[in-house]
């Protein structure tokens, strides 16, 4: 997130530190949440949560690899899209984390 009169730029998560290497990620219109796709083995899936990765929630996980997510307007439900057999679909998962 940047000031918009200084250009200074604050880090509002720190991902690396806890091991966590998200193939994407998004914030929700408040800026009160994130979501983020990890690789766990040969799955993928999708944890929403507030700053600390390990109060993350899972709310999806998919054999394709997550390609895209953003949040719903509802703040909790988020829109992702995974390959199925070779074609990229779009799916919605609610969740509350």
């Amino acid at each position: 997130m940047a000031d918009e009169k200084s250009g200074d730029r604050k880090q509002l998560t720190d991902l690396a530190s806890q091991g966590i290497q998200p193939l994407a990620m998004t914030i929700s219109r408040d800026g009160s949440k994130f979501a983020v796709s990890v690789r766990d083995g040969d799955v993928f899936r999708i944890k929403t949560g507030r700053s600390d990765f390990e109060s993350f929630v899972e709310v999806a996980t998919s054999k394709g690899q997550i390609e895209n997510i953003c949040f719903h307007p509802n703040g909790n439900s988020v829109f992702y899209s995974a390959s199925i057999d070779g074609t990229l679909q779009i799916f919605r998962a609610d969740g509350q984390g």
